[in-house]
């Protein structure tokens, strides 16, 4: 809308300026013949005839005139040119480098003029990207990364209706402000854009589904300014980042609140870490059989400012969104080592530790030999470092996953598959992902006693891993009757309360030296 009242204000300008260059014109020629006039009459007055007055004055008047006309060309030239730079600065400052359409600059205008202009209608804002968009860029390379965010901004052309407007903020980022009836109306069209969304981009036997995140704001003060509807919506649309059965979220108050709290911990995460705020504990597993540690669980804690444990159902989802996770990652698989290789200098019976790897490490190529250079740095064998990888981080990149796994492998680590049955195709995770040990998730062990189905399918599960020669541990045990049962199906290890909750690195270097039992 404001495009078009810009354009038609520059056709305006445009007529005003070639209007005022006629009567420049005019008024010039008015002159020259004036003076023609009055010299024609000063040479008559000084006794010339007719033919002398015309050999006098021919050579002034020719010049008058030509010098009339160089002016005249010069002015166009300089117009014409002048007009092509503005046009070229125009397209500049107000056109999108990437997509073609307005620059967000110009967008951001027309988004608060729209607004303005339409009372009666209500609008919502919508936020738009693709996850994990700078790993396609680092995996697939620049030129498969802009395709995509020029199928993504088709996409939303596509969707967005003539009194509705759209535009590219940077890199993958895009925002709408689509017409709101009510939920159910706005959300069939999120979804059939996404439907148009929907593809995998590849490269040699790398594959990977386009996936994005949507986040909406129904506008209900229309003083806000641009700038701050799209603040809204990029908060709901982060509560849905990496969120496999979640595409998009409605802005609520509370997710204000949890931005704040978020930005609180992102300012504060890097200091933290370098002031040894985190620490490591460990959860113990125990044998079911023998109910004997057989190894543990490293689990990362954040004691902000020395005061408040930060719990990590709040830091660890924020660190993976903003790619913390990887610096997080890399300090605890450091502090494991030192921990097991000072166990080893006092004789202790040290068991494996299991330490949990990031999805995003799987777009980070030297994290293999950075960890290889830390066990190198504590002269540690990696028989005592486990690495767990979740079931959704495998089925998202089953063919780099399985390029990992033989490499950890052939370093000697052994891997192991977590939260097992949250995923999509746990049994095609299972004929595929070439691991040692399955992790059940607790949401399965909480049903147990409960519920006969899901019981049936532990047992399903147990039996069928353990002939495939690979081993069992159930997570989140709590009581008695999951314990039995586990046992009864022969379950090789226990890791939850039942036995032990996590305890810090004093208290199980104890139970190491001790030697106890459950």
């Amino acid at each position: 809308m404001a495009t078009e009242k810009r354009k038609a204000m520059d056709k305006r300008v445009a007529r005003i300026t070639s209007i005022a260059a006629i009567i420049v014109i005019i008024i010039l020629l008015l002159g020259i013949g004036y003076l023609v006039y009055a010299l024609r009459s000063s040479l008559q007055r000084q006794g010339m005839n007719r033919e002398e007055v015309i050999s006098y004055g021919m050579p002034i008047y020719i010049g008058v005139v030509g010098g009339f006309l160089l002016l005249v060309i010069f002015w166009v030239i300089t117009y014409r040119y002048q007009k092509k730079r503005n046009l070229m600065l125009e397209q500049m400052v107000y056109t999108d480098e990437v997509t073609g359409g307005v620059s967000f600059s110009r967008f951001k205008v027309e988004v608060e003029e729209h607004i303005k202009k339409n009372l009666r209608k209500s609008f919502a804002v919508i936020s738009i990207d693709v996850d994990k968009s700078k790993y396609i860029e680092e995996i697939f390379g620049t030129e498969e990364y802009t395709k995509v965010i020029k199928v993504l901004w088709k996409a939303l052309c596509q969707e967005t209706r003539e009194s509705e407007c759209c535009g590219h903020k940077e890199a993958d980022m895009f925002y709408a402000v689509f017409e709101y009836l009510d939920d159910k109306s706005l959300i069939r069209r999120l979804e059939r854009m996404n439907d148009e969304l929907k593809c995998t981009i590849e490269q040699g036997n790398v594959f990977y589904d386009i996936k994005t995140s949507i986040g909406v704001y129904v506008m209900k003060n229309r003083r806000h300014s641009a700038e701050r509807l799209f603040y809204r919506a990029d908060m709901a649309k982060k509560t849905v980042k990496g969120q496999h059965d979640k595409l998009y979220a409605f802005y609520t108050e509370e997710m204000k609140k949890t931005h704040t709290k978020n930005r609180e911990m992102e300012s504060k995460m890097e200091k933290a870490l370098a002031k040894g705020e985190f620490y490591v504990c460990y959860q113990p597993k125990y044998s079911t059989q023998e109910k004997k540690v057989v190894g543990a669980e490293a689990l990362v804690r954040w004691k902000m400012n020395g005061e408040h444990i930060v719990p990590p159902s709040d830091f660890i989802p924020l660190f993976e969104s903003n790619g913390f996770i990887k610096e997080l990652d890399k300090f605890v698989f450091e502090q494991v080592c030192k921990d097991v290789s000072s166990w080893l200098d006092k004789g202790l019976d040290v068991r494996p530790i299991s330490v949990n790897l990031s999805q995003l490490q799987l777009y980070n190529p030297d994290f293999i030999n950075d960890y290889a250079y830390i066990l190198e740095q504590y002269d540690l064998d990696s028989k005592y470092v486990q690495l767990e990888l979740t079931e959704t981080a495998m089925f998202d990149n089953p063919v780099i996953m399985a390029k990992i796994i033989n490499q950890l492998h052939n370093m000697g680590f052994e891997v192991l598959m977590d939260d097992f049955g949250t995923g999509y195709s746990s049994l095609n995770m299972l004929k595929d992902a070439d691991v040692d040990t399955i992790k059940i998730d607790k949401s399965f062990v909480d049903d147990i006693g409960n519920n006969q189905k899901v019981e049936r399918i532990i047992a399903t599960i147990i039996s069928l891993v353990r002939s495939m020669n690979m081993r069992v541990v159930a997570e989140g045990v709590e009581n008695e009757m999951q314990y039995k049962f586990l046992n009864l199906m022969e379950c090789d290890e226990i890791q939850g309360f039942y036995f032990s909750k996590p305890i810090d690195v004093a208290s199980y270097e104890k139970l190491l030296d001790k030697k106890e039992e459950a």
